[in-house]
C-alpha cells in the first residue's frame, strides 16, 4: 500500500471519507474511465457537451504563467477547491486541491511522477487534466472555461503542442502523440457525448 503520509503533504487533503470518495468517483465516471489490461493502463477521455481538449506539452504546464493562468481562470468559474486522484499500481488515492497557486505547486512536485485527474464540477465535471506522470499532459473542459488558460486562442494551443511533437524530446513516441493530436483537434470537439477517445500515449493500441 502507498504511504500517503511519505508525501508530507501540506496543501493538499487525502480524502478518507466513504461518501465524499463516492462522490470523486461518481464525479470522475462522467468524463474519465482507466482500465488495467495487464501490464497496460488504459486511459480513455469522454465527450462532454461544450467540451474541448487539448494536449500539453510537459514544460508548458509547469511553466509559472500557465499555472498562474490556470488558478486564475478556475477561481474566476467559482472554484475554490478541486479533486485529485492518484493512480498507484493498481490502487487510487483522492485529494482535496484548493486553488491556490500553493497546492499546485505542491501537486506538481508531490505527485508528477503519478497517473492523476485533476476534476471538478456540480453536477457534472466541467473540466479535467489527466496527467502521465510528467511526460504528457491533457486538459479537458468547457470551452468558455478552457480557452481563457490558453489566452482564448485555442487553436495555437494545438500548434503549439504541434511544434513540440515536431521537435520530438518526449519518452512516448511521437506517432502516438500525433494520433492523440489529431483526434483531440480534429475529433473531439464534433463528437457525440459519450464517444470515447483515449489519452494515454503508452497504451499500445490495436492495428
Amino acid at each position: 500500500m502507498f504511504n500517503v503520509r511519505a508525501l508530507q503533504l501540506e496543501h493538499l487533503q487525502f480524502i478518507t471519507e466513504a461518501d465524499e470518495l463516492d462522490k470523486a468517483d461518481e464525479l470522475l465516471s462522467w468524463c474519465i474511465r482507466y482500465q488495467w489490461f495487464q501490464t497496460q493502463l488504459k486511459i480513455t477521455l469522454f465527450k462532454l457537451a461544450g467540451w474541448v481538449a487539448i494536449p500539453i506539452d510537459p514544460l508548458d504546464f509547469d511553466n509559472q504563467t500557465f499555472q498562474e493562468q490556470l488558478q486564475q481562470t478556475l477561481e474566476l468559474h467559482g472554484y475554490d477547491e478541486i479533486y485529485t486522484w492518484q493512480v498507484w499500481s493498481r490502487e487510487f488515492y483522492v485529494y482535496k486541491t484548493p486553488v491556490t497557486l500553493s497546492s499546485l505547486c505542491e501537486y506538481r512536485f508531490k505527485l508528477n511522477s503519478f497517473i492523476t485527474f485533476l476534476f471538478a464540477g456540480e453536477p457534472e465535471p466541467s473540466f479535467a487534466i489527466v496527467a502521465i506522470e510528467s511526460d504528457f499532459y491533457v486538459l479537458a473542459g468547457l470551452e468558455e472555461l478552457i480557452a481563457p488558460i490558453f489566452g482564448n486562442n485555442i487553436e495555437r494551443a494545438y500548434e503549439t503542442f504541434q511544434n513540440c511533437v515536431d521537435s520530438g524530446g518526449f519518452l512516448c513516441s511521437r506517432s502516438s502523440l500525433q494520433t492523440i493530436l489529431n483526434e483531440l483537434k480534429d475529433d473531439y470537439p464534433q463528437a457525440k457525448v459519450g464517444d470515447e477517445f483515449i489519452v494515454d500515449p503508452y497504451f499500445r493500441r490495436e492495428e
